[in-house]
Protein backbone atom coordinates (compact mmCIF):
# COMPACT_ATOMS: atom_id res chain seq x y z
CA UNK A 1 0.00 0.00 0.00
CA UNK A 2 3.01 2.35 0.12
CA UNK A 3 4.36 4.49 -2.69
CA UNK A 4 7.63 2.16 -3.00
CA UNK A 5 5.66 -0.57 -4.24
CA UNK A 6 4.64 0.66 -7.01
CA UNK A 7 8.54 0.70 -8.41
CA UNK A 8 9.65 -2.09 -10.73
CA UNK A 9 10.62 -5.25 -8.61
CA UNK A 10 10.13 -3.85 -5.14
CA UNK A 11 7.57 -6.58 -4.07
CA UNK A 12 9.35 -9.12 -5.91
CA UNK A 13 12.10 -8.18 -3.87
CA UNK A 14 10.13 -7.93 -0.49
CA UNK A 15 8.80 -11.06 -0.93
CA UNK A 16 11.95 -12.58 -0.93
CA UNK A 17 13.30 -10.84 1.95
CA UNK A 18 10.44 -12.50 3.96
CA UNK A 19 11.47 -15.87 2.86
CA UNK A 20 14.72 -15.29 3.64
CA UNK A 21 14.07 -13.91 7.11
CA UNK A 22 14.72 -15.61 10.41
CA UNK A 23 11.27 -14.44 11.46
CA UNK A 24 8.37 -11.96 10.88
CA UNK A 25 6.38 -9.58 12.83
CA UNK A 26 2.84 -7.78 11.42
CA UNK A 27 1.24 -5.09 13.12
CA UNK A 28 -2.01 -6.68 12.68
CA UNK A 29 -3.64 -9.76 12.27
CA UNK A 30 -5.30 -9.60 9.01
CA UNK A 31 -1.72 -8.66 8.01
CA UNK A 32 -0.15 -11.64 9.28
CA UNK A 33 -2.84 -14.02 7.89
CA UNK A 34 -1.75 -12.21 4.63
CA UNK A 35 1.51 -12.48 4.85
CA UNK A 36 1.13 -16.18 5.95
CA UNK A 37 -1.04 -16.89 2.81
CA UNK A 38 0.66 -14.83 -0.19
CA UNK A 39 4.53 -14.78 0.78
CA UNK A 40 5.08 -18.58 0.99
CA UNK A 41 7.31 -18.70 3.59
CA UNK A 42 8.12 -21.10 6.74
CA UNK A 43 9.43 -18.76 9.25
CA UNK A 44 7.67 -18.04 12.74
CA UNK A 45 5.54 -15.12 12.02
CA UNK A 46 4.61 -13.13 15.56
CA UNK A 47 1.70 -10.30 15.84
CA UNK A 48 3.56 -7.40 17.55
CA UNK A 49 0.35 -4.77 17.69
CA UNK A 50 1.58 -1.23 18.74
CA UNK A 51 0.91 0.18 22.07
CA UNK A 52 -1.53 2.31 23.52
CA UNK A 53 -0.71 5.40 26.01
CA UNK A 54 -3.06 4.25 29.11
CA UNK A 55 -1.59 7.26 31.21
CA UNK A 56 -3.08 9.22 28.49
CA UNK A 57 -6.19 7.18 26.80
CA UNK A 58 -8.62 6.50 29.40
CA UNK A 59 -12.07 8.39 29.70
CA UNK A 60 -12.32 11.62 30.94
CA UNK A 61 -15.30 13.90 31.85
CA UNK A 62 -16.99 15.12 28.60
CA UNK A 63 -18.06 18.49 29.91
CA UNK A 64 -15.05 19.32 30.95
CA UNK A 65 -13.05 18.21 27.54
CA UNK A 66 -15.19 20.38 25.67
CA UNK A 67 -15.03 23.55 27.97
CA UNK A 68 -11.21 22.89 27.36
CA UNK A 69 -11.47 22.36 24.11
CA UNK A 70 -13.82 25.49 23.23
CA UNK A 71 -16.77 22.93 22.17
CA UNK A 72 -20.13 23.42 22.23
CA UNK A 73 -21.07 22.08 25.56
CA UNK A 74 -24.85 20.83 24.68
CA UNK A 75 -24.52 19.76 20.86
CA UNK A 76 -24.16 16.58 19.70
CA UNK A 77 -20.79 16.10 18.43
CA UNK A 78 -19.24 13.77 16.17
CA UNK A 79 -15.26 13.50 15.19
CA UNK A 80 -12.26 12.27 14.02
CA UNK A 81 -8.42 12.61 14.86
CA UNK A 82 -5.38 11.44 12.45
CA UNK A 83 -4.55 11.74 8.77
CA UNK A 84 -7.22 14.26 7.57
CA UNK A 85 -6.35 13.00 4.09
CA UNK A 86 -8.29 11.84 1.08
CA UNK A 87 -7.23 8.31 1.05
CA UNK A 88 -8.30 7.95 4.44
CA UNK A 89 -12.11 9.03 3.41
CA UNK A 90 -12.27 12.25 5.22
CA UNK A 91 -14.23 14.26 2.12
CA UNK A 92 -16.39 11.42 2.34
CA UNK A 93 -17.00 12.31 6.48
CA UNK A 94 -17.52 15.76 4.97
CA UNK A 95 -20.53 14.75 2.58
CA UNK A 96 -21.85 12.22 5.26
CA UNK A 97 -21.72 15.23 7.51
CA UNK A 98 -23.13 17.60 5.25
CA UNK A 99 -26.25 15.07 4.70
CA UNK A 100 -26.52 14.55 8.81
CA UNK A 101 -26.68 18.26 9.90
CA UNK A 102 -29.86 18.72 7.12
CA UNK A 103 -31.65 16.67 9.77
CA UNK A 104 -29.90 17.54 12.98
CA UNK A 105 -29.47 20.99 13.65
CA UNK A 106 -27.72 20.88 16.69
CA UNK A 107 -25.43 18.21 15.42
CA UNK A 108 -21.23 19.20 15.27
CA UNK A 109 -18.31 17.56 13.28
CA UNK A 110 -15.18 18.19 15.02
CA UNK A 111 -11.67 16.97 13.25
CA UNK A 112 -8.05 17.51 14.36
CA UNK A 113 -4.95 15.96 12.37
CA UNK A 114 -2.65 16.30 9.98
CA UNK A 115 -3.61 17.36 6.57
CA UNK A 116 -2.00 17.61 3.07
CA UNK A 117 -0.38 20.95 2.55
CA UNK A 118 -2.10 24.04 4.39
CA UNK A 119 -5.39 22.96 4.10
CA UNK A 120 -7.98 23.92 6.81
CA UNK A 121 -11.66 22.68 6.78
CA UNK A 122 -14.66 25.25 7.75
CA UNK A 123 -18.50 25.08 7.03
CA UNK A 124 -21.40 25.80 9.70
CA UNK A 125 -21.34 23.63 12.21
CA UNK A 126 -17.90 21.80 11.33
CA UNK A 127 -14.89 22.82 13.88
CA UNK A 128 -11.35 22.63 13.09
CA UNK A 129 -9.25 22.17 15.69
CA UNK A 130 -5.66 21.96 13.75
CA UNK A 131 -2.77 19.93 14.34
CA UNK A 132 -3.88 19.08 17.86
CA UNK A 133 -1.04 17.78 20.75
CA UNK A 134 -0.52 14.16 20.79
CA UNK A 135 -1.65 14.50 25.03
CA UNK A 136 -4.87 16.47 23.60
CA UNK A 137 -6.51 13.82 21.32
CA UNK A 138 -7.85 11.63 24.41
CA UNK A 139 -9.56 15.09 25.42
CA UNK A 140 -11.60 15.17 22.00
CA UNK A 141 -11.97 11.62 21.85
CA UNK A 142 -13.72 12.28 25.43
CA UNK A 143 -15.36 15.10 24.19
CA UNK A 144 -17.40 13.17 21.18
CA UNK A 145 -20.51 11.84 21.13
CA UNK A 146 -19.39 9.75 18.32
CA UNK A 147 -15.68 8.59 17.46
CA UNK A 148 -15.38 8.52 13.09
CA UNK A 149 -12.80 6.23 11.86
CA UNK A 150 -11.78 7.18 8.61
CA UNK A 151 -10.06 4.41 6.35
CA UNK A 152 -11.09 3.45 3.18
CA UNK A 153 -11.54 -0.24 1.85
CA UNK A 154 -8.00 -0.35 0.66
CA UNK A 155 -4.37 -2.27 0.81
CA UNK A 156 -3.91 -0.18 3.69
CA UNK A 157 -7.00 -0.02 5.36
CA UNK A 158 -7.39 -3.58 5.57
CA UNK A 159 -3.98 -4.39 6.77
CA UNK A 160 -3.10 -1.83 9.24
CA UNK A 161 -3.39 -1.14 12.89
CA UNK A 162 -6.56 0.12 14.05
CA UNK A 163 -4.95 2.94 16.10
CA UNK A 164 -7.44 4.74 16.93
CA UNK A 165 -10.49 1.93 17.60
CA UNK A 166 -7.96 0.94 20.29
CA UNK A 167 -6.79 4.78 21.58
Amino acid sequence: SYWATRLPGVIGLFRRACRAAAGITCISRPLLHKVAAEYATCVPLLLLENAIRDDLFQPLNRKTCREVLGLPINGRIIGTAGALTPDRGIDDLFAAFRMLEQTYPNLYLVVAGPRPGERSFSGSHLIDLGHLPFDQVPRLFSALDVGIICNRDSEFGRYCFPQKFYE
